[in-house]
């Protein structure tokens, strides 16, 4: 069974002040925070008594002593052995950046937006419950109380890289008719022209694995997007021959829940649970 290890909600500048004071470089990529500077010429840098007093008010710092619970996550995010992104935006709605980061068998959440910052600790994680905990924050964020529905169409791939460098060059206004010339047919392409214009909330998951210096890059990346009569799942894909797909799908939950696992599974040799960092 999966135990909740710890549960922690920082400002930004608590964060950063967490960084500053345990020493730590950097901080997860995803989560759109520039870091502290920690060190000039090998020299710690000090926190400022604004800094202190923030941390004590989180109740993160006792003394001269951060909580070591709290120095065990950061340090989880910013050097984890694998990763998964999710991105969730929405009509009217700040972005919320989410990472979750495995480093042997301990996996961290955060998820910032704005500036709240929310840490979750867990151990004994499976892939099902990855899966699910992925699906349940994706559900809660694009439909809140309200059952998913899906918008009514059949199911469609196509070659990546022509119908996205149609996207790009062409207004939207012309997606329609540009698109079908790229062999959309024209109710899918007005389908992907309202999954940006009539966009209600919109999550995206990729999953990495890390190494020194830099990590892998997903082979498949999963989208579901919201609009006022369903919801649709986009996947962009890469074969076995490298090259990349597309594919447009209604949403549906358990199929977004199998889709979520085929994206973890994406990583070389379908390691997310298994593979370490060498470093």
């Amino acid at each position: 069974m999966p135990t909740t290890a710890a549960e922690l909600t920082l400002t930004v500048s608590a964060l950063l002040a967490v960084q500053q004071v345990a020493d730590i470089a950097i901080l997860p990529a995803h989560l759109r925070i520039r870091p502290q500077l920690t060190r000039i010429s090998n020299q710690r840098m000090r926190i400022t008594d604004e800094e202190r007093d923030v941390l004590t008010a989180a109740g993160v710092l006792r003394g001269d002593e951060l909580d070591p619970d709290v120095v065990t996550m950061v340090r989880s995010l910013t050097a984890p052995d694998a990763e998964i992104n999710l991105t969730l935006a929405g009509k009217d709605r700040a972005d919320t950046y989410y990472c979750l980061a495995r480093s042997h068998e301990l996996v961290v959440a955060a998820a910032r937006c704005g500036d709240d910052v929310v840490m979750d600790a867990y151990v004994g994680l499976s892939e099902s419950d990855v899966v699910s905990l992925l699906a349940a924050t994706i559900d809660g964020y694009c439909f809140g109380e309200e059952e998913g529905r899906g918008l009514a169409i059949d199911s469609a791939e196509f070659q990546l890289t022509p119908v996205y460098d149609t996207l790009c060059r062409e207004a939207p206004s012309l997606w329609v008719d540009a698109l079908q010339a790229q062999g959309v047919s024209r109710s899918l392409g007005s389908v992907l022209l309202r999954s940006e214009t009539d966009l209600l909330a919109r999550a995206e998951v990729a999953a990495y694995l890390n190494h020194e210096g830099g990590r892998s890059n997903p082979d498949s990346i999963v989208r579901v997007t919201s609009m006022s009569d369903g919801a649709i799942m986009t996947s962009f894909v890469s074969d076995n021959n490298a090259t990349r797909w597309l594919r447009v799908e209604s949403y549906e939950p358990s199929h977004m829940k199998r889709t979520i696992r085929g994206a973890i599974r994406s990583v070389p040799e379908s390691s997310w649970f298994t593979h370490c960092r060498t470093d």
